[in-house]
């Protein structure tokens, strides 16, 4: 057996957005919820600047459906890659995998009622997790050079931030730990 992994490069880019955090009078806007959304709870701060339901619901599919890229690939990327290069090895199908489900999962009916900010950066992070699977796994079949990763990195962080100024940080955003704070 022939284990297969495709080295990749990110450039973080000092121009790339800083996650920053939703401010509420009471700290955290979401406490985790044990109701079963994974985490994620979908009330409303009362100092959150938009409490949509089409931002809960987009936030909610990026909540749920983000955490495996967010673990195993943004996570360890961000942390080793903090002011310049990183050079890591990933499962290029397993990572085609957890792209091809941030593309499906965020779609045009799950975005459609959420506040432009949300929706344009949920949907960026679709599009570039759409080519990005396709392209790992063609990397997986056909071998070759793993694309870059920093599009969806750059496009992920967006919607994080987004979901995080709208109300909903994801449950498994860590801010602090992200920004090396």
């Amino acid at each position: 057996m022939v284990a297969l992994a495709a080295a990749l490069v990110v450039v973080i880019d000092e121009r790339s957005p800083a996650p920053v955090a939703a401010s509420s009078p009471t700290g955290s806007a979401y406490a985790p919820s044990s109701s079963g959304t994974g985490g994620y709870s979908s009330g409303s701060p009362s100092a959150a600047p938009s409490t949509s339901a089409g931002d809960a619901r987009a936030c909610g599919a990026l909540n749920q459906y983000g955490r495996a890229f967010y673990v195993e690939t943004y996570r360890p990327v961000m942390l080793r890659g903090r002011g310049g290069y990183v050079t890591m090895d990933f499962d290029p199908i397993r990572l085609a995998a957890q792209l091809g489900v941030l593309d499906i999962k965020l779609d045009s009916a799950t975005l459609a009622d959420a506040s432009q900010p949300v929706r344009n950066a949920l949907q960026d992070a679709a599009d570039d997790a759409g080519s990005l699977a396709q392209a790992y796994a063609n990397v997986r079949v056909y071998g070759g050079r793993a694309p870059e990763l920093t599009p969806i990195i750059t496009s992920f962080t967006e919607a994080l931030t987004s979901c995080t100024s709208a109300g909903y940080q994801p449950s498994y955003f860590n801010i602090s730990e992200i920004a090396g704070r």
